[in-house]
């Protein structure tokens, strides 16, 4: 009972302690270093709470500003990113807590640390003084690859975190296809904070395209942003799946029916739930058939109480000696939404049409020329 209450004290101090946290991440002991083409710049980032994530912004003095992630060591508190630069590298950092607190920095946009020395910001990670008669700086981009497929022929969207020194007058999303010098634009919108999206049109949506960001400031400073300086995101849209039949078949069609007897069709039709709990049925049903004499029929069918729920049922009419083939066909009262229960137009039920037991009738592959022209 006493070491139950003394975690269950715990648990209510660390609750009290992730309540009271508001500050954002500490930022200290910055250092920058440089091998080669190779600069490695490592941070000391504590918080109570724990760091969420924490960005290098990089680029070579005057271009366009890139965002790496900094990694936790697995012993202690440093931060590390790794990325390719020279002499010429400025950068600078921010972190923010597993609360949303934050973000704190190190260096600013508009201040930057020079990789060679420069300005310098406090242990607290505020923002050094600007420099004065400093060039302003470019508008900032920072973007991660949208998660999941992109689909042919469906619009597809992407989003960037764009910030400035001065406010920012347009965000452009350039799209090109794949190896391509000519590209089209179209604009991004702010649709949280200083997070802008564009759309690439569904009729562009298809094979490799490749995109990249154009954001310029109320001041003239413009960014091209891509995976790198010259490198441009790229995105493969995948076909699209098929799409599901709106309404599934339970049917049993019998293998042979003496001649002249009426041929019983039965069959359960059901779609997808609703908003609701209820189970969609069509509108109508009816069957597709085709006789010895190769004429294609059609024929209404009736509700069925005794097949349950969907049940429909109807009799045709009875055949000469061959073979008969026939389609259960479903639809919405407009046949907007329709589907066929051997699920291809060219595939048919076969029944024979003989007094005794006879091989299976060869397969049919047409299509009825009784089809709605709403069908896929």
């Amino acid at each position: 009972m006493r070491s139950a209450l003394v975690a269950l004290c715990l648990l209510l101090a660390s609750f009290r302690a992730l309540a009271d946290d508001v500050r954002p991440p500490a930022i200290s002991e910055v250092s920058a270093s440089r091998k080669g083409r190779k600069v490695e710049v490592r941070a000391l980032i504590t918080d109570e709470t724990g760091v969420l994530s924490a960005i290098c912004h990089h680029r070579e003095k005057g271009g366009a500003w890139e965002a790496a992630s900094m990694r936790k060591g697995s012993l202690d508190d440093v931060f590390r990113s790794s990325f390719n630069g020279s002499a010429e590298t400025e950068y600078w950092i921010e972190a923010i807590d597993l609360l949303g607190n934050g973000p704190a920095t190190y260096g600013t946009v508009s201040s930057p640390m020079a990789l060679g020395g420069g300005a310098k910001g406090d242990a607290g990670g505020e923002a050094p003084v600007a420099r004065k008669n400093a060039r302003p700086s470019a508008p900032v981009v920072q973007h991660r690859k949208p998660a999941g497929d992109a689909l042919t022929g469906q619009e597809f969207a992407v989003r960037a975190r764009i910030r400035g020194q001065s406010p920012i007058a347009s965000a452009l999303l350039h799209v090109r296809e794949a190896g391509q010098e000519r590209y089209f634009a179209t604009p991004m919108r702010p649709v949280e904070g200083d997070t802008y999206e564009g759309r690439i049109p569904a009729g562009r949506a298809h094979g490799t395209l490749e995109y990249r960001f154009a954001a310029r400031d109320k001041r003239g400073a413009q960014t091209l942003q891509g995976e790198g300086r010259e490198k441009w995101f790229s995105v493969t849209f995948k076909p699209a799946p098929p799409a599901e039949p709106p309404f599934s078949f339970v049917i049993n069609p019998p293998p042979r029916v003496p001649p002249g007897t009426p041929i019983s069709v039965r069959s359960q039709i059901t779609g997808p739930l609703s908003g609701g709990d209820d189970v969609v049925v069509p509108d109508r049903a009816r069957v597709l058939y085709r006789g010895p004499d190769g004429g294609d029929q059609a024929v209404d069918m009736k509700p069925d109480p005794t097949g349950g729920l969907g049940g429909f049922k109807i009799d045709l009419p009875g055949q000469a000696t061959g073979p008969v083939y026939f389609q259960v066909l479903a639809c919405d009262a407009l046949e907007s939404r329709c589907a066929l229960d051997t699920g291809d137009k060219r595939k048919w039920h076969a029944v024979s049409i003989a007094k005794t037991p006879v091989p299976p009738p060869p397969a049919l592959d047409v299509v009825s020329s009784k089809l709605p022209s709403t069908m896929p």
